[in-house]
């Protein structure tokens, strides 16, 4: 409920051995499922095709959970997630990246012939509710932002000198509701990628939720804009390349 690395509530999670019975570890400090504000209480499932383990988390945060600017309805839950091992030099790690089904809601890609640079702007009508990926070549930093007609923004980069990736939703919408709302801006995750970095954003009215190299790293967010995003740029420093751009709207699930 407290203590998470961007404030407030968040989700650690601990790589050991288990026997049926007890549970081991040697793992000494905390390690976070995702290091935005909105990922808590996760749910996992047992008995998935595949026997893989499926996690939604509770976007939202104590800090703030019952002020959010919103009426008929408080918060939402996170994209599925695959919950998957992965073995570094040294030791496991967890990674991630949402569900593969989740492909079944992306349409065609909207960004036309425009796929690499080192600063890119693309003005798309469904920037509100779409799946982004693309990739950072040349071990380099950027910084992406998405915008609205309102001069509403919200921010995120990865600093290569300080190897820390951070998001910055101050200037997203409405955020009056709480001084707590706020009170981490940045938020920032400390990363070592070994390569170029793949960077996955799913948009949604009122959430951002940012995946790197596969779901290795997570950031998950609400935002409350006043209007719908609809302007993406990407710049890089003097090293860096923007390729492999796509802009692809989610169909909507939601039942009337």
């Amino acid at each position: 409920g407290t203590g998470a690395p961007n404030g407030g509530s968040g989700t650690r999670y601990f790589i050991g051995d288990y026997d049926g019975k007890t549970f081991t570890t040697d793992q000494k400090e905390s390690r976070w499922i995702d290091y935005g504000r909105d990922n808590y209480a996760g749910v996992t499932y047992n008995n998935t095709p595949d026997g893989k383990r499926i996690f939604i988390g509770w976007m939202s945060n104590w800090d703030y959970a019952i002020s959010t600017p919103t009426e008929a309805w408080r918060s939402a839950m996170t994209t599925p997630r695959e919950l998957k091992l992965f073995s570094t030099e040294s030791e496991y790690e967890l990674r991630t990246p949402v569900v593969a089904n989740f492909s079944a809601l992306l349409q065609e890609d909207q960004k036309g012939e425009i796929d690499q640079g080192k600063v890119i702007t693309i003005t798309e009508k469904g920037i509100g509710q779409c799946y982004i990926s693309f990739t950072i070549e040349g071990n380099a930093g950027f910084i992406a932002m998405v915008r609205n007609p309102d001069e509403e923004s919200f921010t995120m980069g990865f600093d290569v000198e300080k190897q820390v990736f951070f998001t910055d939703r101050s200037a997203s919408g409405i955020s009056d509701f709480s001084e707590k709302f706020l009170s981490h801006e940045p938020q920032k995750m400390p990363m070592n990628p070994k390569g170029p970095l793949k960077v996955e954003v799913f948009i949604d009215a009122s959430s951002v939720e940012v995946f790197v190299d596969d779901g290795a790293y997570a950031m998950t967010n609400q935002v409350f804009p006043n209007s719908t995003f609809d302007q993406l740029t990407i710049e890089t420093n003097q090293r860096g390349v923007v390729k492999d751009l796509e802009i692809r709207p989610v169909a909507s699930i939601w039942n009337d």
